[in-house]
């Protein structure tokens, strides 16, 4: 929680999160994906044709966590999306269909669209146990860090644009100057 409250950017503190949050859980891998509102009505395609996922905004697991995330959160995380209606939280159970590694869920509403966490536990592993509690929790934690990110990224957006306008505003008051003192001339001599 105080590395997603403190100063440092969001992407910095979902790692430092995510990570204590798969050793909480004794899970394989933990991550946080997101879905905006208009791949959840009409998935978008690749330029290859195949369909683009959702976005994969950090995720921790066994051995390094940079680089592309596991294929088996990826597709949980889809599966998890996927059987929500966009804007509504909900909750998965933990699933273990097969030969499947063991996940559970938590989806809720994320600015712009919604998002995932998930966990993945492998297949010989002890699985979720009493973990749906504490990735709910992290889940209401993430969703309020994303938020606070949203904001605070309007805000800038927003003192950007009052910026621009007010140096348009100089420009156009400098130029309306300079112009003056030579039509000035012009008419007088007409």
């Amino acid at each position: 929680l105080q590395a997603l409250a403190g100063p440092a950017p969001l992407e910095v503190g979902l790692r430092g999160a995510l990570r204590a949050l798969q050793a909480g859980l004794r899970a394989s891998g933990v991550a946080l994906v997101t879905s905006d509102d208009a791949t959840a009505a009409s998935p978008a395609t690749t330029p290859s044709g195949a369909p683009s996922g959702p976005d994969v905004r950090a995720w921790a697991g066994a051995g390094a966590d940079t680089g592309p995330a596991p294929p088996v959160l990826v597709e949980a995380a889809s599966r998890a999306l996927g059987g929500v209606v966009a804007g509504e939280g909900g909750s998965g159970g933990a699933h273990r269909p097969g030969d499947r590694p063991a996940t559970l869920t938590s989806v809720f509403p994320a600015p712009g669209g919604r998002a995932a966490l998930v966990a993945v536990w492998s297949p010989d592993g002890d699985g979720p146990g009493e973990g749906k509690a504490l990735l709910d929790d992290a889940a209401n934690s993430l969703r309020l860090a994303l938020e606070r990110d949203a904001s605070e990224r309007a805000q800038r957006e927003a003192m950007a644009l009052r910026s621009s306008q007010e140096l348009q505003r100089q420009f156009l008051s400098w130029l309306s100057h300079e112009l003056r003192t030579p039509l000035t001339a012009i008419r007088g001599y007409a």
